[in-house]
């Protein structure tokens, strides 16, 4: 999985891959104010995960979960092709 602030030029080229491990996008921060919305990022993963009843690095593949610059909220797509 990558975790990344450069949405654009990240999903473009995680795009290109046939099978991708995943990536995550948070907003551009100070790095402490970073780890928070990692953290919540993880537990979005996590809980989908479960719900899924996948484990978590099998639900992360070729897919984005992405934390809204505003709200800190987490929402997931599947990679674009």
């Amino acid at each position: 999985m990558f975790v990344t602030n450069n949405h654009a030029d990240f999903v473009g080229l995680c795009a290109n891959a046939e099978l991708h491990t995943g990536l995550v996008v948070l907003p551009q921060r100070q790095r402490d104010a970073q780890l928070p919305l990692f953290s919540d990022a993880i537990a979005h993963i996590e809980r989908h995960a479960a719900q899924a009843s996948e484990a978590p690095a099998d639900w992360m593949l070729n897919r984005v979960v992405e934390v809204d610059e505003e709200s800190a909220a987490c929402r997931d797509m599947p990679l674009p092709r």
